[in-house]
């Protein structure tokens, strides 16, 4: 098995780390499909190709058809709405187990850097 690391020294969204994937070859339809595990719907997955600045990538956006124009433009989870998420979605217990500390340790830190409790962090 070949394992692949992120260096990723400024941070990572979830929508750059999708574009990321289909670039090293994951193909669309398995992240469609792979998603579906987590039990949410309200979303659609936008996908292009874009370059900026001499640079090319796959651009991911993340489509909320519902959405009313308000605010963010996405939903705000809390930590305790993402283990609930995945508490119902259909994956193994490892993946659920390694999702989970993921969360909980980006939690922690967030909380740290913004004076704020571990349960108050917002994930978008």
């Amino acid at each position: 098995m070949k394992i692949l690391y992120y260096d990723c020294f400024a941070g990572i969204s979830g929508d750059m780390n999708l574009g990321a994937m289909i670039d090293l070859g994951v193909e669309p339809a398995f992240l469609v499909e792979s998603l579906r595990a987590l039990n949410i719907s309200g979303y659609e997955l936008a996908i292009s190709r874009q370059s900026r600045r001499g640079i090319t990538g796959t651009k991911v956006d993340v489509v909320l058809p519902e959405h009313d124009g308000a605010g963010h433009g996405h939903h705000e989870r809390k930590l305790d709405d993402i283990r609930k998420i995945l508490a119902a979605a259909a994956l193994s217990d490892g993946v659920r187990q390694r999702s989970l500390r993921m969360f909980e340790t980006i939690a922690r830190a967030e909380s740290k850097v913004h004076g704020i409790d571990i349960n108050a962090v917002h994930f978008h």
